[in-house]
């Protein structure tokens, strides 16, 4: 009798044993397939054309070159002397267009040249080395949205409310889905009564009474002007934000300066979170704590203390190793180890499988509609030099309304198509509820 109940306390002790274990794997399965979902959501927020290639071999390899662009200082780290001197126009915008004072003589640019040569400086900036090395860059000088023309241009006085109210043609012709269709979704056409009440009355501090299309012409203008100028200060930062998340796998930082670039700060610490290949630049003899830098951009981008005062190796110069490695040949070397080696620790392309958070979702569309407005690819395609080739990069619409210095009112096409972008994508059904957390 003591046997059997021994005998049964034991079937029952086991009984409950495998009874827990089955409640647990349930619990821990049922958790891991909401978390997957929860992921799977996210991803399908994102498109192929707003993901960034994998850091593998035979995908094309393409820099992210965070730096500032407000200054010479930048300008020169860039796109070199090379790049702004002389007979450059426009092209790289008005910032570097001081660069048009740099016409050399022959015998000037052979004494820069040796100074170049002697400190470090590529004659053609950090996009003339990447293009060198058969890889592709996203450099802001050279490819970024340049606002001071732009602004210029929304505070002309030759412009009119039938400017803006003129309808645009021919933007995204080389991405149809990312248009904005004139009838029912641009905020400039007066015909979509709903959609400009609904709009620019959210923005009137005293409400809108009565249609916005009736207000004087010089209301409508202020309040075009102003969604014009608010609708470009933040596509500059998007279309950044879409190169960090969409187009490229790894970065150089410029970390120069009497102050570090606030922008590229943010940049180097999102991308390091993402597991992007960076490496540093850094020459300037400026320190965060004493003599030593703050350790969080470091901690981004290594897991030792590489940073170098050269873009590439120079003659006498030597980095934080005591090596004579560049910044960009640091770099080189890490993708090689990366995409010869199957080690979990060297995977470079967790930026392209692992899905976005909401927030960065929203801005990467938002980046990429104004991207693809300027530029045809992701892979930016460039002359020898690593300088702007217009007809092989820019669109037929940025050619027609940007390029050779166009009339204000043409000018003005870039910045509606911009505006409508923004807009229409704060407006799509996927979007809807974020403000609800994240305003």
């Amino acid at each position: 009798m003591i046997e059997i109940s021994k005998s049964l306390g034991i079937k029952i002790a086991i009984g409950i044993v495998v009874a827990f274990a089955i409640v647990l794997i349930i619990v821990l399965t049922c958790r891991k397939s909401s978390t997957n979902k929860y992921l799977d959501k996210l991803g399908t927020y994102r498109t192929n054309e707003e993901t960034t290639p994998p850091l593998q071999k035979g995908v094309p390899v393409n820099v992210y070159v965070s730096a500032a662009m407000f200054n010479l200082a930048d300008i020169l780290y860039g796109v070199g002397p090379g790049g702004i001197s002389g007979g450059m126009g426009p092209s790289y915008g008005s910032i570097a267009a001081q660069g048009e004072l740099l016409c050399f003589s022959d015998e000037e640019e052979k004494e820069i040249r040796q100074l170049c040569d002697l400190v470090g400086v590529p004659w053609y900036g950090i996009a003339g080395e990447i293009k060198k090395m058969g890889w592709y860059s996203y450099t802001p000088i050279r490819d970024g949205l340049d606002i001071d023309a732009p602004m210029r241009t929304l505070s002309n006085p030759v412009l009119t409310v039938k400017d803006y109210e003129s309808e645009y043609k021919g933007a995204f012709s080389n991405r149809p889905v990312l248009a904005c269709k004139w009838d029912g979704e641009s905020i400039f056409n007066p015909a979509n009564i709903e959609l400009q009440n609904s709009f620019f009355g959210a923005r009137m501090p005293e409400g809108l009474q009565g249609n916005f299309k009736d207000l004087p012409d010089g209301q409508r203008l202020a309040m075009y002007s102003t969604a014009g100028v608010q609708s470009l200060a933040t596509m500059v930062g998007a279309q950044d934000l879409f190169n960090m998340y969409g187009s490229c796998n790894v970065c150089v930082f410029n970390f120069n300066g009497i102050q570090a670039d606030s922008g590229g700060l943010a940049e180097v610490g999102q991308l390091g979170a993402r597991g992007v290949p960076i490496t540093i630049l850094k020459g300037s003899p400026t320190f965060d704590f004493g003599s030593a830098n703050n350790p969080m951009p470091i901690m981004a981008s290594t897991s030792g203390v590489f940073t170098s005062p050269v873009v590439r190796a120079t003659p006498g110069v030597i980095n934080a190793l005591g090596t004579s490695e560049g910044a960009l040949d640091h770099l080189y070397n890490r993708v090689q180890n990366i995409i010869n080696s199957d080690n979990p620790m060297a995977s470079g392309s967790f930026n392209h499988y692992a899905p976005l958070p909401p927030l960065q979702v929203f801005w990467t569309d938002v980046g990429s509609r104004g991207f693809f407005l300027k530029h045809k690819n992701k892979n930016i395609p460039t002359d020898n030099n690593g300088m702007i080739d217009v007809e092989a990069d820019y669109t037929d619409f940025w050619r027609e309304h940007y390029v050779g210095n166009p009339e204000p009112a043409s000018q003005l096409q870039i910045i509606k198509a911009l505006a409508d972008s923004l807009y229409l994508c704060q407006r799509l059904p996927k979007y809807k509820d974020l403000d609800k957390f994240w305003k």
